[in-house]
């Protein structure tokens, strides 16, 4: 099976981690904005993934289904 890594720097993991947190809107026990765990996002980058790859299927899928009605010409 294909496996994705992302590797990037400790601050870029910061910056990725606290804009998650907002995108997320997660918050501390306190009520106070947290930064995203890497578990959330990575679940987060899944359902982006997983969602991209079903318009995909979808725009395809209606296409070819588009595609194979025959137009009906006038005589």
């Amino acid at each position: 099976m294909p496996t994705l890594t992302i590797t990037t720097t400790a601050p870029q993991a910061q910056r990725i981690s606290t804009a998650f947190g907002r995108r997320l809107n997660l918050r501390d026990q306190n009520g106070d904005p947290r930064s995203a765990t890497a578990a959330e996002i990575k679940a987060q980058v899944i359902g982006f993934i997983r969602a991209s790859v079903l318009d995909y299927e979808r725009d395809e899928a209606t296409q070819a289904a588009r595609n194979a009605v025959p137009d009906i010409t006038p005589t």
